[in-house]
């Protein structure tokens, strides 16, 4: 949960909280939960952001990106991280989650970046456009 005073908040099914969390220094634009469920990452304006949900701690991540990082979609084992750039960078890059490191850039979008997953299987990445087209990469084709 978010509230207006920036507060990022852990609460259970009857909305008490568990713990709280450093609040982002920025607007967030899109979230994403690891498969493992330790972490939650959160895409804004040219940087990731990272909370660890154990410890409650927030660390900011440069990116590539040149503008707003619309959505975010995490591959199956969880080591690497899909981002989507809008509006300036309708671009996707495919990033280690532990070094942070792109693994691979993937061609852009032919209008601004809307949404983008991963298949269950890890092999393709599917991402939608402005425009309403949808390309399906080939992750095994790019690395």
């Amino acid at each position: 949960a978010a509230t207006g005073a920036r507060q990022v908040l852990l609460l259970d099914a009857q909305l008490h909280v568990i713990k709280t969390l450093a609040p982002p220094p920025r607007t967030v634009l899109s979230l994403r939960f690891a498969p493992d469920g330790r972490q939650l990452i959160a895409g804004t304006w040219y940087k990731l952001l990272l909370w660890d949900l154990n410890t409650g701690r927030l660390s900011v991540r440069d990116t590539e990106h040149f503008g707003a990082i619309i959505s975010l979609d995490y591959t199956p084992d969880g080591h690497a991280l899909i981002s989507l750039g809008r509006n300036t960078d309708s671009k996707l890059r495919i990033t280690d989650v532990a070094s942070g490191q792109v693994r691979s850039r993937l061609a852009p979008l032919p209008l601004c970046g809307w949404t983008v997953q991963v298949s269950p299987d890890g092999l393709y990445v599917a991402a939608g456009s402005e425009d309403g087209s949808v390309l399906i990469y080939s992750v095994a084709s790019s690395e």
